[in-house]
């Protein structure tokens, strides 16, 4: 008897997913093999055209969107409204996003495949180089449909930062330079989330637990990393200029860091650094022992462990190596630290470098 109950229920749960896959699959099929629709496509059979649907669009202002781009036929917007009415295609059935529409396409096809977002396509997008949050939501927006404006102002809000118990000042730690994929017209709140996802990734219970062995917060080891990644960009560098500055806070000395005064002075490709005792900012660590009050520049993810996993030594002075090298030259003493910066500096006025 159980066993008859058994089969019987795999039998029902077999026609009902059938079922379900004939509901979804019969109308492409249909409109692919047996589909007697005229053409409607202003673009090549074998061209593919992008179409990016806005949040909020009706089902007309898709057909408006798809003859303006010229998908298809001007004068073929009705057909392609009445048969939207037909199909269901309107209301939350118009999916904002990414859309790749083909050319052999038929009217029917063409709305089976945009109705309910079944054929949405991800977007790319990325961000590196980034000294400022505003340079880190402009290079994100430019591939996505939210507006950098409302997006800056959105991830600095009180709500937000109140959410992650981070400042303004802060606030770009979570931000980690990758690529990324997502919906072309993903929320705000989806995007900072994504985000939020890799920043928690790299907070591991490990990671916390060295952070709090040397004293600091997740934003002060951020903190830190920032000068760390924009002081070298010799990556087997990280965790020994990591360590010599630590070697610097514990000192109670100025951390002393030009890539801070480019950072207050807006001068971000600066080669050289003039007067630092005229760059009035907390962020200026010549005048200004301890850490800045936040990062000055979002770091890839491998920075924050290099800091974590510093490396023991007695350095507190460097110095970037003339002639172009990779690197820098690290010194225990200011005799020696001056004479590698006496090198350097012979090299940069040789070479005109200002």
């Amino acid at each position: 008897m159980a066993g008859k109950m058994m089969r019987r229920g795999f039998l029902i749960g077999l026609l009902a997913l059938i079922g379900v896959a004939g509901y979804y699959i019969y109308p492409i099929l249909k409109a692919k093999f047996f589909n007697d629709s005229e053409n409607i496509m202003a673009i090549g059979e074998n061209e593919k055209a992008p179409l990016f649907i806005k949040t909020g669009s009706t089902a007309q202002d898709v057909a408006n969107q798809l003859v303006e781009e010229g998908i298809i036929k001007s004068d073929k917007r009705d057909l392609f409204m009445n048969k939207a009415a037909s199909k269901n295609y309107g209301g939350k059935k118009v999916v904002p996003g990414f859309y790749l529409v083909q050319g052999n396409w038929h009217v029917d096809s063409l709305i089976i495949h945009l109705r309910g977002g079944y054929s949405r396509k991800e977007v790319t997008f990325k961000f590196n180089d980034c000294w400022t949050l505003g340079h880190v939501v402009g290079q994100i927006t430019q591939s996505l449909e939210i507006d950098s404006a409302e997006f800056h102002d959105y991830i600095i809000s009180d709500a937000i930062l109140n959410k992650y118990g981070l400042s303004k000042e802060t606030m770009i730690s979570v931000f980690y330079p990758d690529q990324y994929r997502s919906n072309w017209a993903a929320s705000m709140d989806d995007i900072l989330g994504m985000m939020s996802r890799q920043y928690k990734s790299i907070w591991t219970e490990e990671n916390k637990a060295k952070a709090k062995n040397l004293g600091m917060t997740q934003s002060e080891v951020a903190t830190l990393a920032s000068i760390v990644y924009r002081e070298t960009s010799t990556k087997t560098e990280w965790s020994r200029v990591a360590g010599l500055y630590i070697n610097r806070l514990k000192k109670g000395m100025p951390l002393q860091a030009d890539p801070t005064l480019k950072f207050a002075s807006g001068r971000y490709d600066a080669q050289r650094v003039y007067n630092s005792d005229k760059v009035s900012s907390p962020y200026n660590t010549y005048e200004n022992k301890g850490l800045p009050p936040g990062p000055i520049s979002a770091v890839p993810k491998g920075v924050i462990p290099a800091v974590l996993n510093y490396e023991s030594h007695n350095y507190i002075f460097m110095c970037a190596k003339p002639n172009n090298e990779k690197g820098h030259n690290f010194a225990e003493t200011l005799s020696e630290h001056n004479r590698n910066a006496a090198k350097y500096r012979a090299w940069l006025n040789k070479n005109n470098i200002k």
